[in-house]
């Protein structure tokens, strides 16, 4: 994978778009998985659509900090990223998540959701997603290799 161009990947790119920054990573993700497909060591996530554009990015702890993504950065401060980003709104988490993550989100001037994640103050998950789009079982590993999965 390509940290430096998977970074710059946003919601509504190509399928290539990804292929392409995941280079040798790159594999269909399974029918179960509805369009999900997880890079190296977790450290990000990628969620493509029925019409093959990518919907859904996810970037985690152990994703390089160095990325900025809506001029967020992975390990940041809570305090610096509510700084940066005013409008940024908590949102209560499931109770069994409560007492390990907190959430905020907000909306892109793309108009893509932005889910922003920290533990202990920390930021540790970014995710934009593009609101409204469908998501694949089967037929996205046929379009992905031109073979209809077994």
């Amino acid at each position: 994978m390509n940290p430096k161009l998977f970074a710059q990947l946003r919601p509504r790119q190509p399928l290539a778009a990804l292929v392409e920054a995941l280079g040798s990573d790159w594999r269909p993700p399974p029918p179960e998985d509805q369009g999900c497909l997880w890079g190296p060591n977790h450290c990000c996530l990628a969620r493509i659509d029925v019409q093959h554009r990518l919907g859904l990015l996810g970037f985690y702890r152990a994703f390089p900090s160095a990325f900025q993504f809506e001029g967020l950065r992975l390990g940041m401060s809570m305090a610096a990223a509510l700084a940066h980003r005013p409008g940024l709104r908590h949102v209560l988490l499931p109770a069994e998540q409560q007492l390990a993550l907190v959430e905020y989100r907000d909306q892109t001037t793309a108009g893509d959701h932005l889910r922003v994640r920290f533990f202990r103050r920390e930021l540790v998950g970014l995710e934009l997603e593009c609101p409204g789009l469908s998501y694949p079982g089967a037929e996205l590993a046929t379009a992905a290799t031109g073979q209809p999965q077994a």
